[in-house]
């Protein structure tokens, strides 16, 4: 329960027990970030089997016990200089409950360091059985080794 400020004025008989509504209203003055914003759009997934195959046979390979990452640098007359990911999460990950979470993950960690990425990155992740052995930020440094590593070979390959 929150008690509140009632101004003076308030008409009599203003409680000034005023419940969630307070807190409400006072969270107003600490602004989050809007759901919206931090949503993973659509131009920002790779949704096509023709996206993911050709990652998979013409993309660079980063392997480590979570995963295993390829990446695909697109021509920039192909499409928008949009990064997007595609997340494999194979029935022998786990139960469904298991591999959702690690989509989730995934999702969580390319929203936060998609910068670490060339613009116009096709990246796939392939979810291993051992995912869920790692914490978060295991699983977020070794994205991070990813892509400096995918980065790396792609600026060496031109």
């Amino acid at each position: 329960a929150v008690w509140a400020f009632v101004p003076e004025a308030a008409p009599p008989g203003a409680a000034k027990f005023c419940g969630h509504a307070a807190a409400r209203d006072a969270s107003a003055f600490l602004r989050e970030p809007s759901i919206s914003s931090m949503r993973f759009p659509v131009r920002q997934r790779l949704r096509r089997r023709f996206d993911f195959l050709a990652v998979r046979s013409q993309g660079r390979r980063w392997h480590c016990d979570a995963f295993l990452a390829q990446a695909l640098v697109r021509p920039e007359s192909q499409e928008s200089p949009h990064r997007r990911l595609g997340v494999i999460a194979p029935a022998r990950t786990g139960a469904a409950v298991r591999r959702n979470r690690a989509k989730r993950v995934v999702r969580e960690i390319f929203r936060h360091n998609q910068d670490a990425l060339p613009v116009g990155c096709d990246l796939v992740i392939l979810i291993r059985p051992g995912f869920h052995r790692y914490t978060f930020q295991q699983i977020q440094e070794y994205f991070l080794q990813a892509c400096r590593s995918l980065v790396r070979s792609q600026t060496s390959a031109r």
